[in-house]
């Protein structure tokens, strides 16, 4: 995240726009707002993904807020989204929820604040699990790779962990390793003196450089020098050790060689991954000159071997007597006596480095020293010790309870707020399993996904519930997959829970939703051709996956959409790993056209994929359904005072939306049936002779319940009904008009056609007969008025606010804001004071 806060406002209203940065800006310094109007906009924002957070309006006249939560967190699963809308409903609210909105705000001036503080939350929370995910990934890496074996044991002796450097010098498996005991890796004639070094860790004794003998799996030898740190929880108790073996078998081997051959001195003197250096002793062993020094001792100190040999060790190296290895030198040269220098820093005006040194004496009277150049293990040491404190620290810090386990279950960290949550130490925590530490968890839900993330890799969330203290609890639980186990954040959300109990019940129908998605999945060649169709194809489509494989997609694709949707995908192919999502239109095998949403991404370059993937969808239904829901809003929108204009047009929307060859409104007035129909636009509804021979007169006598014939001519209306007669009607649908729970007439549909109506087109008729009922109450009574006034208030109410919340940010920033921000602000309210009397003017009218 960047230091100044970033957000992503999506909102169409400036003056709502305006409002939210005016309160954020009180709050945070720095802010930064993008303001985004219109889709391409969004797209812009979201491929360019410069924020921290996203605040989206619900309703949009361009799309709504659950499509750009789903956008937002497909593109970027961590950033926080928070929807602030006047416009949702609790249906929408749940959906959003379950699709990962942060949180919910009703849009009005005292929800602002709430605002401001469900940011710093979402922030927050964000900041602390990413800092928390990569200090652990930085310091397991570390670990992993360091050029070193590195491995920990607890205070019985049993290893608990090991780095793969550890597994290759030691020649068993990590699972192996782990639980077993660390004195049976020692050779025999060594194991005494693994015993003293490990009585030395648990008085808490730090061991350097001891020199041991291991014995391999496969029963070999091999050397290496063991450093020992104890480590210690917050009470200064040793819990385990941090063990560090530098391999020496191989300078082991070459030392021996040398004093057993001085035929094979030479080839393994240059060849050897250790420096070697030779000197004589002069000046009565005060100082020492270079007889000889090998290609790897060259390669360390960057120098050749003429620039060293017939030199004194101190000209060549001034910083050779403050190091401390020429006072080695002097005694190993007086005793005989070998020694190994401590690892120590070396440093003059042209060189700098960590050093390792053995120095012996040769019978014929040389020194000579072995030694390699460990910086860069130092290095690696240092930022694995300091990644390993930043990472504790961290854990330490942040609210919610955090442990980590191997991939036996077993606790190797447990912070702060582990142990205030369960009461238990994390001395008494670490080095146990689940199952020890919590007997009841044996084949519970939390432990068996636990097992589930190590198996798998794949990071889970999910919800569980404990007893503690005798109270119930709800915990939010998310285990992550690490190297060598899981790390996992608990979070209690006992609250959220309760409050969401009435949230949950509607999770079955949004399943449904969910569960009855189709879609199918081809991959493409890059010259458009079919790889790879899903046998999902058929059920969308009508096509067998072979006949499509035969088939160029191109030429599915309807004339009008072919050339947009062709550029669109050549251009994607030219750059790998981008896509594209592309509407248009195909050639179902039936011959009719369907409406196909597909989006596409280009893994041409990717090694197993080889070709674009493309996911589609058929939307012809949803769009038709949209389309429909569009004129209806159309129809209810261009409603106005006029009865008969209105019934006109409501019989006119019905006939185009359902197809229909007739439809017509039938309605009672004082004993007589009168009928308006849509042949006959703009007219009063006519009475009729004999009301009894008319298919809507059942309806409006009936039990209130609608009423569909799939074929007339199997009913006497065939013979009385005059409409059926004239027009040769076949089919018919009949919805009852209600008003104060008394039917009033009948909306009904006819087609020349038999036709089975859908339970949806029944339903649509009844929204239009509602409608009907509506224009028959606004005649019959005054009723309207009240919520005219209703409506006039909000209207009213609207601007006022509006208004006076410019003002309060005039009075309240005056002095802060320049003369741009001023006249924008005193144009809203000009704005809004137009607005309010226009408003005024049509009531008046």
């Amino acid at each position: 995240m960047q230091d100044a806060l970033s957000i992503l406002l999506i909102d169409d209203n400036p003056d709502d726009r305006l409002l939210v940065m005016r309160e954020l800006e009180r709050e945070f310094a720095g802010l930064r707002v993008e303001q985004v109007i219109d889709m391409p906009g969004f797209r812009d924002a979201l491929e360019a993904g410069d924020f921290d957070l996203a605040i989206t309006d619900y309703q949009l006249h361009w799309t709504d807020g659950l499509a750009i939560l789903r956008a937002v967190k497909k593109k970027r699963p961590h950033c926080p989204v928070i929807m602030f809308t006047a416009t949702g409903t609790e249906e929408v609210a749940v959906e959003a929820m379950k699709a990962g909105m942060d949180d919910y705000i009703l849009k009005s001036p005292k929800h602002f604040a709430r605002l401001t503080a469900s940011v710093r939350k979402a922030v927050r929370s964000l900041q602390e699990r990413l800092e928390a995910r990569e200090a652990e990934s930085r310091y397991r890496d570390l670990y992993e790779n360091a050029p070193v074996a590195y491995y920990s044991i607890d205070t019985d002796g049993y290893i608990l962990d090991a780095n793969t450097a550890a597994v290759a010098f030691l020649g068993y498996s990590l699972d192996e390793l782990r639980g077993m005991r660390a004195f049976d890796l020692y050779a025999e004639g060594d194991k005494p003196k693994a015993r003293r070094v490990f009585e030395r860790f648990k008085e808490g004794i730090p061991v350097e450089n001891e020199e041991m003998v291991y014995a391999r799996k496969d029963g070999s030898m091999a050397y290496g020098l063991l450093s020992v740190s104890p480590l210690q929880d917050r009470d200064g108790n040793i819990v385990a050790s941090r063990s560090v073996i530098i391999d020496i078998t191989d300078r082991m081997r070459i030392e021996e060689a040398l004093r057993e051959s001085e035929e094979k001195y030479r080839e393994l003197f240059e060849n050897m991954s250790s420096g070697v250096a030779v000197y004589e002793a002069v000046d009565g062993g005060d100082d020492f000159v270079f007889l000889d020094f090998n290609q790897a001792g060259q390669r360390i100190e960057r120098t050749a071997r003429e620039g060293v040999i017939g030199r004194r060790v101190t000209e060549a190296f001034p910083g050779v007597e403050d190091f401390g290895l020429l006072e080695v030198f002097r005694r190993v040269w007086m005793t005989g006596e070998p020694e190994r220098f401590p690892v120590a820093l070396y440093r003059d005006e042209r060189i700098v480095g960590w050093r390792d040194n053995y120095v012996y004496k040769l019978p014929s009277g040389e020194i000579v020293t072995v030694y390699d150049d460990i910086t860069e293990r130092k290095r690696a040491e240092e930022a694995l010790l300091e990644s390993e404190e930043r990472f504790r620290e961290l854990a330490e810090s942040i609210t919610d309870v955090f442990f980590a386990m191997d991939g036996d279950v077993r606790y190797t960290y447990w912070n702060r707020a582990s142990e205030a949550l369960t009461g238990i130490p994390a001395a008494d925590a670490i080095g146990k399993s689940i199952y020890e530490l919590f007997p009841d968890e044996q084949g519970a839900r939390a432990a068996e996904i636990y097992k589930e993330v190590i198996r798998t890799g794949e990071a889970r969330t999910f919800i569980n519930e404990y007893q503690l203290s005798g109270s119930k609890y709800h915990f939010e639980i998310s285990a992550y997959p690490t190297r060598n186990g899981l790390s996992v954040f608990t979070r209690d959300v006992t609250e959220r829970e309760r409050s969401e109990e009435e949230i949950r019940k509607s999770e079955a129908y949004h399943r449904n939703l969910i569960e009855n998605a189709y879609d199918f999945i081809s991959v493409l060649n890059e010259d458009g051709s079919h790889r790879y169709v899903s046998s999902s194809v058929k059920r969308v489509m009508g096509y067998e996956p072979e006949e499509l494989m035969r088939e160029n997609p191109f030429d599915l694709i309807h004339p009008e959409d072919r050339q947009r949707v062709l550029e669109d995908f050549l251009g994607m192919a030219r750059n790998p790993g981008s896509d594209v999502q592309a509407e248009y239109r195909s050639r179902h095998r039936d011959g009719t056209w369907r409406t196909l949403e597909a989006v596409a991404r280009n893994l041409l370059q990717d090694p197993v994929v080889g070709g674009v993937i493309v996911n589609t969808r058929d939307i012809t239904e949803q769009k038709l359904a949209w389309e429909t829901l569009e004129r209806i809003n159309h129809l209810f929108l261009s409603l106005g005072a006029d009865l008969i204009v209105n019934m006109d047009r409501i019989i006119e929307t019905g006939r185009d939306i359902l197809g229909a060859e007739l439809v017509n409104y039938c309605r009672m007035e004082g004993g007589r049936l009168l009928c308006a129909l849509s042949t006959a636009p703009e007219e009063m509804p006519r009475p009729v002779d004999r009301s009894k021979d008319h298919v809507c007169y059942e309806v409006i006598n009936g039990d209130g319940a609608p009423l569909a014939i799939e074929n007339l001519d199997t009913t006497g209306y065939a013979q009385t009904d005059p409409y059926v007669r004239r027009y040769g009607l076949k089919s018919f649908l009949g919805y009852p008009v209600v008003l104060e729970g008394k039917t009033i007439g009948c909306l009904s549909l006819f087609d020349t056609r038999s036709r089975e109506f859908t339970h949806d087109e029944i339903e649509l008729l009844g929204t239009l007969a509602r409608a009907m009922a509506v224009e028959e109450e606004r005649l019959a009574r005054e009723e309207e008025m009240k919520d005219f006034i209703d409506i006039a208030s909000h209207e009213l109410r609207h601007p006022i606010t509006l208004m006076k919340g410019y003002a309060l940010s005039l009075r309240d920033l005056w002095e802060r804001l320049d003369e741009e921000k001023m006249r924008e602000m005193l144009n809203a309210i000009d704005h809004g004071a137009d607005r309010l009397n226009r408003l005024v003017l049509g009531l008046l009218d």
